[in-house]
């Protein structure tokens, strides 16, 4: 009886043992799936973030550039007044002043025979000296239409001829009336030198060249190629949708990098990509430029124009478009650099140990102390420091027209301002500190 009791008992034990087992078996699974389950779904989620931040990466990359033409548009092609401001230089420009002499020249000696006047007027026995006659006519005809294009008149008719062409182009783009300033033919774009060629004129006859007296009295036209807009006559609708989102554009570009930084696990490898990326999109507007002003040169060199003034219009035109591309390729550099330094990496902990300590000592062997003042300083360092960073962020923004000049003094100041922080930091007071260090080493009552 005795031993069935006993037997019994076992079996129990037995069966609570192997129910035990197979509960601990089925809480395992469980905890396995819900844990597969979560992983899966961090799995998922991850993905999904991941492939923002390079959506959002991308889009920025993209729309720095567009961002940048489109304000340039804006406000340089399709903006009179600017476009008169930005080529006003050119009016000094020795070689423009040689092709519009060349041309008002040719324009002069095409209206007026000069060697068949010379052969009409010489005796008989001179007329072979007509062809070297007129050759030293036309020279110094030259010469003294330079003198007068090197006037103040000619900058104030330089300045009106190319508002009358701006106003061409602006009319093309806007589908406005431009029966009266249209000078495109055949897609290139003519300065219509008829006002100088008048003021011309009249000084060369007061100097004493009859000649300018036998032109028409209707003055004749003389036309300078300038530019070829066969590309703006063929896209006016995405030229004016660029006009329009030049508002827009630059905010939107912003906002990308934003949302990337914000939404990437690690935002400071974010911020190194998205100064890597500004400074990328800076150096392909940089490289396009590069083509597209060999491009013009192909299409507007002519007998009348030369490609040293081809040249220069070109780089007068998109010089504010090339400071640009200067300024944001230093930005991006900054930005980069600027996160990385703050980064864990071996080289960026060494930098900051090294800056940072040489000014924390430089601060504490002073012996200074700057009361309330350093103390918060230094309770508050980081977010300070972090606030000049911010500061100089926008404060970049708001200036009209930024130089790289500009954007280096304002990181030396960034640089200069953060210092004074650390600086403040290190000559708070350190009464506490100073309490401890004597309570550490006054000696101590031994107990026997």
């Amino acid at each position: 009886m005795a031993e069935s009791s006993e037997r019994e008992l076992t079996e129990a034990r037995a069966e609570i043992t192997r129910l035990r087992e197979e509960n601990e078996a089925l809480k395992a699974q469980g905890q396995s799936e819900t844990s597969g389950s979560a992983s899966s779904g961090g799995r998922s989620m991850g993905w999904i973030r991941s492939t923002a931040v390079v959506v959002l990466m991308g889009l920025g990359f993209l729309l720095v550039p567009t961002a940048g033409v489109a304000v340039w548009t804006r406000n340089t092609l399709l903006n009179t007044d600017r476009y008169v401001e930005t080529v006003a230089p050119l009016a000094n420009s020795p070689a423009v002043i040689d092709d519009v002499a060349n041309a008002i020249t040719d324009q002069i000696f095409a209206q007026v025979d000069v060697e068949q006047l010379l052969q009409e007027n010489l005796p008989p026995q001179l007329s072979f000296a007509a062809g070297p006659l007129t050759g030293q006519i036309k020279s110094t005809t030259n010469d003294l239409v330079v003198k007068a294009l090197e006037s103040d008149r000619f900058d104030a008719l330089w300045r009106l001829i190319n508002r009358q062409a701006s106003a061409s182009v602006v009319a093309v783009v806007t589908n406005q009336d431009t029966s009266q300033v249209l000078q495109i033919k055949n897609g290139q774009l003519f300065l219509d030198l008829g006002p100088v060629i008048d003021d011309v004129k009249s000084q060369l006859s007061a100097q004493g060249l009859s000649l300018v007296d036998k032109l028409p009295a209707v003055n004749p036209t003389v036309e300078l190629p300038v530019a070829n807009v066969t590309y703006i006559q063929d896209a006016q609708t995405g030229v004016r949708a660029l006009n329009t989102l030049a508002n827009v554009l630059p905010w939107i570009a912003a906002l990308c990098f934003i949302g990337a930084v914000l939404l990437s696990r690690d935002r400071r490898r974010a911020l190194v990509w998205t100064g890597g990326l500004i400074s990328g999109a800076a150096l392909l507007v940089g490289l396009s430029l590069a083509v597209g002003r060999g491009v013009y040169l192909d299409s507007v060199t002519s007998d009348m124009v030369s490609e040293e003034t081809a040249a220069v219009v070109f780089d007068t035109v998109v010089r504010f478009l090339r400071n640009g591309v200067r300024v944001f390729f230093f930005l991006g550099i900054v930005l980069a650099f600027g996160a990385a330094v703050t980064g864990p990496a071996a080289w960026a902990r060494k930098t900051r140990e090294v800056s940072g300590g040489l000014v924390t000592q430089g601060g504490e062997r002073t012996g200074w102390s700057t009361g309330r003042v350093g103390s918060f300083v230094a309770a508050h360092r980081m977010g300070l420091q972090l606030s000049a960073a911010a500061v100089f962020g926008v404060a970049i923004f708001l200036v009209s027209t930024p130089t790289p000049a500009t954007v280096a003094w304002f990181v030396v100041a960034l640089l200069v301002l953060v210092a004074g922080i650390q600086f403040l930091a290190a000559t708070a007071p350190r009464e506490h500190d100073d309490q401890a260090s004597e309570t550490d080493e006054a000696p101590q009552e031994v107990s026997v």
